[in-house]
């Protein structure tokens, strides 16, 4: 597992543009693969429209602290960011991210005494109802789809910092065509970070921690392998920065002085976070 952990994150530094670049080359024979086996082209690779692009692949595209991170090196690294989603996955109380998504906690920067300024926003009183049920169904005590209450906050927090609108995508479609869980369908995902993205995230630790590491030695690594002996390369993964109060959701647009995210930004870039 060790060996496996070493080789398989790429460095977030300038050159990750110049990276993905040069394998544009490899593009047509994963999209061969893709079509020989009846999947396709992944909605994200249509997305993307051959634009260089970092992603991060979380349930719901929203924004919490993370996202504002994720953004931020991804521009640095001069990738254009991209969020993907599953909203076809169902909702289960026992993910901590996935109760957020529910009952976010939101962040108005910093008290006197140094600490986050902090309060629970129930969007879903009764979490129970729900569990079991895909994102895309869910409705807030509001009315309102849950998954629309999470794509305004992204836009709304992301303006000023993005050219564009937030650019996100559904793979619930393309994923179920290929199989119902994910030991059927990681090869075929992690392959979309062979040639035509980079994604952005952590499999030896992060949010999830230790709860992640049946995961990520029964599926995430047997999928690289086995990608890493077809294609001949690595799939582009950076390693994304994790701690706490990354999964807070800021409470105005002013997230990037709340102090969450360090003024020493970049640093990160170079792997010399704290």
């Amino acid at each position: 597992m060790l060996q496996v952990q070493q080789l398989c994150y790429t460095p977030p530094s300038v050159y990750l543009r110049e990276e993905l670049a040069r394998r544009q080359v490899l593009r047509h024979q994963v999209e061969a693969w893709w079509h020989e086996s009846g999947w396709g082209l992944p909605p994200i690779v249509q997305a993307m429209e051959g634009r260089l692009c970092g992603v991060l692949s979380r349930h719901v595209a929203t924004f919490r602290y993370e996202d504002g991170l994720f953004a931020l090196m991804a521009k640095e690294a001069g990738l254009l960011p991209m969020w993907l989603e599953y909203v076809g996955d169902k909702y289960v109380d026992v993910s901590s991210y996935k109760r957020s998504l529910l009952r976010p906690t939101l962040c108005s920067g910093r008290g006197r005494n140094g600490g986050l300024k902090l309060r629970k926003e129930t969007l879903v009183e009764n979490e129970q109802f729900w569990r079991g049920k895909p994102f895309q169904n869910i409705v807030t005590d509001h009315g309102g789809q849950l998954v629309a209450w999470h794509h305004t906050l992204q836009n709304e927090m992301l303006e000023g910092l993005l050219v564009e609108k937030p650019v996100r995508t559904d793979c619930t479609g393309w994923l179920g065509r290929i199989a119902s869980t994910a030991h059927g369908y990681y090869e075929a995902y992690m392959s979309v970070f062979v040639a035509h993205g980079v994604l952005f995230e952590d499999y030896h630790g992060g949010e999830s921690g230790n709860a992640l590491d049946n995961f990520t030695g029964r599926v995430f690594e047997p999928a690289w392998k086995r990608l890493h002996e077809r294609f001949g390369v690595r799939p582009l993964i950076v390693r994304l920065p994790w701690w706490e109060s990354l999964g807070y959701y800021p409470g105005d647009r002013e997230w990037r002085s709340h102090g969450v995210i360090p003024p020493q930004f970049p640093d990160l870039l170079s792997g010399n976070q704290e």
